[in-house]
C-alpha cells in the first residue's frame, strides 16, 4: 500500500499485491501496450511501477494504462481509450470493449472481494490485511 499525494493535495492510496501485479506487467501483450506508452519495459517491474506511480501522482486524470495495472482486460483498456469512452458494448466497473461475459464474471470477482473487504474494513482490519486475509480465503476455493 502506498499514499501518493497529489499536486492539488489530494491523497491517492494504491494498494496493490506485488505478485499479482508482476503477473500482469509481465505478460508480452501488456508490455507491448505499455511500451506504446513509454515506460520503460525492459528495465522490469520496479521501473514500470515507478513510472505508473509518478504518473498517478503528477497528472491531473487517471493515465488510459491505469486500467491495465487494476486487472481491467487489455482489449477493454485499448478500447476506451482509442474510442474515447464511447461505443462500449457494457459499462460496469469499467467500459467493456471485448468479451461481455468475462469481463462480468471479473466484476461479480471485484464486487464479491470489495464487499467482503469494506465489511472487514469496517470491523476494524486495515486495508492491507483485509487484503491478505481475502486472498488466502480465495486461495482456499
Amino acid at each position: 500500500m502506498l499514499s501518493l499525494k497529489k499536486e492539488d493535495g489530494r491523497v491517492l492510496i494504491f494498494v496493490y499485491d506485488k505478485s499479482l501485479l508482476e503477473k500482469v506487467c509481465s505478460k508480452k501483450k501488456n508490455q507491448e501496450y505499455l511500451k506504446t506508452k513509454d515506460y520503460e519495459v525492459e528495465k522490469g517491474f520496479n521501473s514500470i511501477l515507478s513510472e505508473l506511480l509518478f504518473r498517478l501522482a503528477h497528472e491531473n486524470s487517471f493515465p488510459h494504462e491505469t486500467g491495465l495495472f487494476l486487472g481491467y482486460p487489455l482489449e477493454d483498456v485499448i478500447g476506451f481509450e482509442t474510442q474515447n469512452a464511447k461505443n462500449c458494448v457494457f459499462s460496469g466497473f469499467w467500459k467493456v470493449y471485448g468479451d461481455k461475459q468475462a469481463a462480468l464474471d471479473l466484476m461479480k470477482k471485484y464486487r464479491l472481494c470489495t464487499e467482503i473487504c469494506m465489511s472487514w474494513f469496517r470491523q476494524g482490519l486495515s486495508v492491507p490485511l483485509a487484503a491478505q486475509k481475502y486472498k488466502k480465503m480465495e486461495e482456499k476455493l
